[in-house]
């Protein structure tokens, strides 16, 4: 991780010899200069101390940082660049104290970490991102300046595929999650989360693959947190609905004959588990499921403890969350699920085994589509479009037997890029291009994933910002950087994957052995 020395002009008194000027206005504008005479700071003073917007600079006369000063403290944003103009942090202060986020860049103009800072300490989600792709690989949480919580790592393609704890700064455990075999199975456990909830991550189902089958318990959960349902699978056939396993107290209500009439499970006081009611040849006709006194499901359990019929699922606070058919424990036909305002949040069809199959359509809150994608058999098969609330796309792709193929487009604010996977995998040349001003953005091939051969990022403008090489995903050579006339800012040299010189000159810390 890069060392940084910040540093800023406190008090008049704060200067060193080493800066010289004609006279000091304690309430005016100043301007310092090193021995060399070449510009080393300059601002406002107020009552003989810095305030106002202020600039400092390295010696070579670039800019080094600058910001604003409220009642002579840090204030707002500051810009921290390096010595070849880029912009190394943006930092947002309060009473010269870190507070709100901060951003740190690498030499060659792009996002590795996002922080959050309170009162001059970490606190909350901390981001490190891939530098080529722009998107996050690591989250990591903080509570007063120390790794403390729940982390998380993610794949190339955005999936969540490592859970890490932390506890006074250490990694006690590590899970991962989210994993394909050699034969793009998936395998191990596996969870989804509500992806329409960025600040938090809340579970909507989580089980076990194995060889591409669920094999074990699916638990189903509401935005909230509250396990809704449980199904267990063996080599990928329902074996048997656990939801019966919440039963506690039983009661029974009979008929005049005697038979029961219905059979309810209490814990404590509350309605908890299944309520089962009965006609008088001693058929299941009516289910209930409580969970601490609140309907979560309503429909028909079977005299095996397995769901049939028609079902309607409930959120706790009652809202209605989804309708359809389970045959076996598992959905199948037609189903509806709902946000949690009332309105339709996506609709589709399963097959035997609860497999989703056919067009699925994902529904905004308000209303509008979000999310259109075709299934066969449970994989995803066919075209997936996704829009934002507004309509426009923002992702457009195939998918053949559960696996990205052919070309796809994302769209991500000013940015699109379009490419193509071969068997989920990025693969062959992707181009990047700013839609407001039609230029190029990037260039660049891969190969099974891995950026491979010559990338080039550029300005708006259509100008060379970045060029350099890849070898299966290690930079390697000189990877030059630009400055929006053309000219070169810094050349950096790699050797597997390493930086090994800066402009001609080794860098300290990459020495051999």
């Amino acid at each position: 991780m890069y060392k940084y020395i910040i540093l800023f002009i406190t008090s008049i008194l704060s200067f060193s010899n080493s800066f010289s000027q004609n006279s000091i206005d304690p309430n005016g504008y100043n301007v310092f200069y090193y021995p060399n005479g070449q510009k080393s700071s300059e601002g406002y003073f107020k009552d003989g101390k810095p305030e106002g917007f202020w600039k400092n600079y390295y010696e070579s006369g670039i800019l080094k940082s600058e910001g604003n000063r409220k009642f002579h403290e840090l204030d707002s944003i500051w810009l921290f660049y390096y010595e070849n103009g880029l912009l190394r942090e943006k930092v947002n202060y309060e009473n010269s104290k870190k507070s709100g986020k901060s951003f740190i860049y690498s030499e060659e103009g792009f996002l590795i970490t996002q922080s959050t800072y309170i009162n001059d300490t970490l606190q909350g989600k901390s981001f490190d991102y891939f530098q080529d792709l722009a998107r996050p690989e690591f989250e990591k949480p903080y509570k007063d300046g120390v790794l403390e919580g729940r982390g998380y790592q993610y794949g190339r393609d955005g999936r969540i595929v490592a859970i890490m704890t932390y506890e006074k700064g250490v990694i006690k455990s590590s899970q991962a999650i989210n994993k394909y075999n050699s034969k793009n199975e998936k395998v191990g456990l596996w969870i989804e989360y509500y992806d329409d909830l960025p600040d938090d991550k809340i579970k909507k189902l989580e089980g076990r693959y194995k060889n591409g089958l669920k094999n074990g318990y699916f638990r189903e959960y509401d935005k909230k947190g509250v396990q809704l349902s449980t199904i267990k699978y063996v080599n990928g056939q329902v074996v048997e609905n656990a939801a019966e396993l919440m039963a506690v107290d039983l009661v029974r209500e009979f008929y005049p004959n005697a038979s029961v009439k219905w059979e309810k499970t209490y814990l404590g006081s509350q309605p908890n588990g299944i309520w089962k009611k009965y006609d008088t040849g001693g058929v299941v006709v009516e289910t209930i499921i409580y969970k601490a006194g609140i309907k979560i499901g309503e429909g028909i359990i079977d005299s095996a403890g397995v769901k049939q019929g028609k079902w309607k699922e409930y959120y706790t606070d009652g809202q209605l969350r989804g309708e359809g058919e389970y045959k076996d424990g598992a959905r199948i036909g037609p189903w509806k699920f709902y946000h949690a305002n009332g309105k339709l949040e996506q609709k589709g069809k399963y097959r035997k085994g609860g497999k989703p199959h056919g067009l699925w359509v994902w529904y905004y809150e308000n209303g509008a589509t979000k999310r259109e994608e075709t299934y066969i058999n449970g994989k995803e098969d066919g075209e997936l479009v996704e829009y934002d609330e507004e309509g426009e796309i923002l992702k457009q792709g195939e998918y053949i037997e559960g696996l990205k193929e052919g070309e796809w487009v994302v769209n991500t604010g000013d940015y699109i890029e379009k490419g193509n996977y071969v068997e989920g995998m990025m693969h062959g040349p992707w181009l990047g291009t700013y839609k407001s001003t039609g230029k190029k953005a990037f260039e660049g091939e891969y190969l099974e994933d891995e950026p491979n051969g010559k990338h080039t990022y550029y300005y708006p403008s259509g100008r060379k910002m970045l060029e350099g090489k890849y070898e299966l995903g290690m930079k390697i050579g000189d990877w030059k950087r630009y400055d929006e006339t053309g000219l070169i800012l810094l050349t950096v040299r790699y050797r597997n994957g390493k930086a090994e010189r800066l402009s001609g000159k080794k860098i300290l810390g990459n020495e051999e052995d």
